[in-house]
């Protein structure tokens, strides 16, 4: 037997005035016990809805005339959660099966108790219009508080790109790209693409190891102190990374268009039933939907807002207006990763090392910009060792969806040394999203064993790992950052 065959009931032993002040619970007068369904008899629905109804009827949730109380709110009874309207959205009727039961002309009895169950949902008028209509009322507070603080630090990012220090230091890149490019078709751009950032740590030159990064850290870091704290100062472009501004604002305006489906489903609804409890369930959804108007017109300031700046943002980088915004925060944030990684290497690397090599000016000269070659000693080809260096993860797990209806999509995750946990879809393809760790705390879900969990923005991230080692080696890890 399990622990639990012979648990104690030991609800008498605990403060519940406390649990409901520090949880808001709100006592519900349950009219149904939880009791075992029975499976003798005919069966009218398919086998596999069977099931679905069996295990919400099962769970003693309520019956259909409670499920109708609550859901015109008839008598001031209290509205359905939306764990609950999600689960009546999978079991209610469908119109082959309301035409089954019209049809059915024997006896009641001699049906199973889910069949039953599902006759009596038949008989609510506009059923799905009511669940349609309390699901939408339920999540949009949600989607609320989960869009703000996006639509805020996606207009933060956008401005975090107008630093004078990231302009300079694009410009250092455009200089050294237009000198070694000298004499070629390339040597005298502009400008050029965000996504190009990527050649200054991916392209080496003579030396082994050592890329234009390096270059400019141990030449213009000294001397441009603005440069120094670029990463720190870039935080929200790094928070955004694979978000897309037209994304964020199309959920905006299907927020907006739910609360005008709202608003007609209602009335249509009240048209069709002229009972005195409908009436009163139409004037309190009308009531709701326009204290609701109040925060969806700060939401579409805010949208208005984020998608301006977002449009300077891109002529001031010379993208096109189309482009992503997903993919520029994305790019600027593994250069900002890589910068960030250079500068902590060159801060711990052995000065015997470079004790031969000059490359960077002295303090009586300036930066040249002239045709001078520079040259590098064989010293410079040893990588420099850190003192103390973060460790780093890669694998494969299951992360949770965003939104009330959780759902877990297989992903590839990369934990770099910078603190950026990245996910794909699969290994070696375009990264879906950037996690920055700095300040969640990991702790272990007691529902499953294999599953860790972190706050972060308002939002709960679950992962499950394939077994409990690994989970405690992610925490580990993602713990060095916290």
């Amino acid at each position: 037997d399990s622990i639990w065959a012979g648990a104690d009931d030991l609800i008498r032993s605990i403060d519940t005035n406390r649990l409901k002040q520090l949880y808001g619970i709100i006592t519900v007068q349950r009219t149904t016990a939880p009791q075992a369904v029975s499976t003798s008899g005919k069966l009218l629905m398919e086998a596999d809805k069977a099931r679905i109804v069996g295990i919400f009827l099962s769970s003693g949730r309520m019956d259909a005339k409670e499920i109708a109380q609550r859901l015109s709110n008839d008598d001031g009874t209290q509205p359905l959660s939306a764990e609950h309207l999600t689960a009546l959205q999978r079991i209610q009727p469908t119109a082959d099966e309301r035409s089954t039961y019209e049809k059915y002309t024997g006896p009641i009895s001699q049906l199973q108790d889910v069949d039953r169950f599902l006759m009596e949902l038949c008989k609510i008028e506009n059923l799905a219009s009511l669940i349609d209509i309390q699901l939408l009322l339920v999540e949009f507070p949600h989607q609320v508080h989960t869009l703000k603080p996006l639509l805020q630090n996606m207009a933060r990012a956008c401005k975090e790109v107008f630093k004078p220090s990231f302009k300079r230091l694009l410009e250092y890149i455009l200089a050294i790209g237009n000198y070694l490019n000298c004499g070629s078709a390339k040597g005298n751009c502009y400008g050029f693409r965000i996504s190009s950032l990527s050649q200054t740590y991916s392209i080496k030159g003579s030396v082994k190891d050592y890329t234009m990064l390096n270059y400019i850290v141990d030449t213009v870091l000294p001397y441009e102190k603005s440069l120094q704290t670029l990463v720190q100062d870039m935080l929200y472009v790094r928070e955004c990374s694979g978000v897309s501004v037209h994304q964020l604002a199309l959920e905006v305006d299907s927020l907006a268009k739910g609360l005008e489906h709202i608003k007609k489903t209602a009335g249509k609804v009240v048209q069709e039933c002229k009972s005195s409890s409908i009436r009163k369930f139409h004037d309190r959804v009308q009531r709701v939907v326009e204290s609701h108007r109040v925060e969806l017109a700060g939401l579409l300031t805010m949208r208005d807002e984020m998608m301006k700046t977002f449009g300077k943002m891109t002529n001031y980088l010379g993208e096109q207006p189309t482009a992503d915004s997903g993919e520029i925060f994305f790019n600027i944030t593994r250069f900002l990763n890589e910068f960030d990684n250079v500068i902590e290497k060159s801060k711990t690397k052995d000065k015997s090392d470079m004790k031969d090599t000059k490359l960077a000016p002295s303090s009586t000269e300036k930066l040249s910009t002239t045709s001078t070659t520079v040259k590098y000693s064989a010293s410079a080809a040893t990588t420099p060792k850190a003192t103390s260096k973060k460790r780093t993860r890669q694998g494969f797990m299951e992360k949770s969806s965003a939104g009330p209806i959780i759902k877990f999509d297989r992903r590839w995750f990369d934990l770099t040394a910078t603190g950026n946990l990245y996910y794909y879809k699969k290994e070696g393809t375009k990264a879906l999203g950037n996690i920055y760790l700095r300040g969640v705390k990991p702790y272990l879900d007691s529902s499953n064993e294999n599953m860790f969990c972190f706050e972060l923005e308002g939002r709960k991230w679950q992962f499950v790992a394939k077994s409990r080692e690994e989970v405690l080696e992610w925490m580990a890890d993602i713990n060095q950052y916290a």
